[in-house]
């Protein structure tokens, strides 16, 4: 499994509009094959500021993504919102799989 974390500041008059494009891509990405989870998060203390998390069955999950029309156009839409660069972690997950949260119930 591969997560993703990006994080994206954007300027203050494209709040909501971020919200809307991203939104639309939440809902077209979890509808491919390959993505499992697409969470968009708001930091409270800094509201423009967004974390995504985004988990993929595997790294090609994350490639063909990328590669589809919907993430190309709010790509598109979100570069011109943000007010620094996005910054993008691949991560894999070390601990709080499944397995391991079951272990820790039944010690």
């Amino acid at each position: 499994m591969l997560e993703v974390i990006l994080t994206i500041n954007v300027k203050p008059e494209y709040v909501e509009q971020f919200k809307e494009v991203l939104h639309e891509d939440a809902l077209a990405s979890l509808q491919e094959p390959g993505c499992i989870a697409f969470d968009v998060l708001q930091d409270i203390d800094e509201p423009t500021c967004f974390i995504l998390h985004e988990q993929y069955r595997h790294a090609r999950g994350w490639d063909e993504h990328t590669a589809t029309p919907h993430y190309i156009k709010a790509l598109g839409a979100v570069e011109a919102m943000q007010s620094t660069p996005r910054q993008v972690r691949r991560c894999r997950r070390v601990v709080g799989e499944i397995q391991d949260f079951e272990a820790y119930r039944m010690s």
